[in-house]
């Protein structure tokens, strides 16, 4: 929920996305029961949760017990949700559910003997096909971002973490190899050789966990691995596959993006009630498949649309999706105010629907446009990247 739902959630209801956060507060003792029952410190999150956050994954399947990277999106929601709203109360409510689960990741580390650096063992990666390996780039990669995003609430709210936070924030494995590919690419694990997966998962450091790398190791990662994913030939899953198609946008890469986008619709029962699917052949999978309609709506949002917290700021680059002659995004959230973003191929219009004055700034940041009720309502603006922000002393350059 919170990786593939939540962020749509956020952007256009962020009322409905602080209830979705509350409930996971209010389950934080069932999450530290899990831990202690594994001899772990903090709070260890269930993989499927319903009234009381006790875990309802049915035994023996094994996501409940080693797919341990939830305890990291459930965080990355709390950020996401702060980024959106600049509500700093949010830091102070969930405090104890973000200490908690620092404290997980710290009990649960362990050191990788080569390098020194801090990792994971005996875990599931989001290819849940892996089964349970050792050194998952994606899990290992959630974890110190958690942990990072947790010393800097703890900074705000004048908390004083324990030092190992981090220790393992800053010295986390995350390896790169060259025996996989002609190029440098992360490996999803160790001793991954090349198999098909059944659904994104080094692509998710990219986005939309945003992990730093540099352009051609990015150009790799999706070049190597969308082709093992939900494309022709895999397993036919689509779990968020649509990080492919984001990343390629976020790079400028139209016709890589517009490729991977394609694909969702292979993904769409259009005979029936036009539902998601799991799995493109056969009976479908799972039928009213929400993270994959999930992600396919974030496809839209995140990537078309280009919606990025960034520097400060909330950017947009918006681009037409395959066919499309104008895009409309109607009653978007960005702090305090609600928006409506049109464009076509010529123009863009951005709208102050209600909230407090936004900037609203274009051209590198040369042109500045302070939107209010008392004033200027609408802008627009040749397409192309612009930025919303509240102040001058808070612009986004990039």
């Amino acid at each position: 929920m919170e990786t593939w739902i939540f962020p749509n959630i956020a952007l256009l209801w962020p009322t409905m996305a602080r209830s979705l956060l509350q409930y996971r507060m209010m389950r934080l003792p069932a999450a530290q029961a899990r831990a202690a029952e594994r001899e772990l410190k903090g709070a260890m999150w269930p993989w499927e949760s319903a009234q009381t956050g006790v875990d309802c994954v049915q035994f023996p399947n094994p996501e409940g017990r080693i797919e341990i990277h939830i305890s990291g999106d459930i965080p990355m929601a709390f950020r996401l949700y702060h980024q959106l709203t600049g509500d700093d109360g949010i830091l102070s409510q969930s405090w104890d559910l973000l200490e908690q689960t620092c404290e997980f990741w710290v009990s649960r580390a362990a050191r990788e003997p080569t390098t020194g650096n801090f990792t994971y063992l005996n875990v599931q990666p989001p290819d849940e096909m892996a089964g349970m390996v050792n050194n998952s780039v994606y899990t290992n990669a959630v974890a110190s971002a958690t942990l990072k995003f947790c010393l800097e609430a703890a900074q705000k709210l004048g908390k004083a973490p324990p030092p190992e936070w981090a220790q393992i924030a800053y010295n986390i494995y995350i390896p790169v190899v060259h025996n996989l590919y002609s190029g440098p690419v992360h490996p999803e694990y160790t001793g991954y050789h090349g198999q098909d997966i059944n659904q994104a998962d080094v692509a998710l450091l990219q986005y939309p966990l945003e992990w730093p790398m540099d352009l051609q190791l990015a150009q790799n990662d999706l070049t190597y691995y969308q082709v093992r994913s939900s494309g022709p030939g895999t397993s036919g899953f689509y779990t968020g596959d649509s990080a492919y198609s984001i990343a390629w946008l976020r790079m400028n890469n139209r016709s890589a993006a517009d490729a991977q986008f394609q694909l969702a619709f292979k993904h769409m029962d259009m005979d029936h009630f036009n539902v998601w699917m799991e799995k493109s052949f056969g009976d479908g999978g799972h039928l009213n498949f929400l993270t994959g309609a999930g992600g396919y709506i974030q496809n839209w949002l995140y990537g078309y649309i280009g919606a990025r917290f960034q520097n400060n700021a909330l950017a947009f680059n918006p681009v037409l999706p395959p066919e499309m002659e104008q895009v409309t995004v109607r009653a978007f959230h960005y702090l305090d105010c609600t928006l409506t973003l049109a464009f076509n191929a010529t123009l863009l219009d951005v709208h102050l629907d209600a909230g407090s004055s936004m900037y609203v700034v274009s051209g590198g940041g040369k042109h500045w446009t302070l939107l209010s009720h008392m004033g200027q309502q609408t802008v627009s603006l040749p397409p192309g990247q612009f930025y919303l922000t509240k102040t001058k002393a808070r612009v986004a350059r990039g």
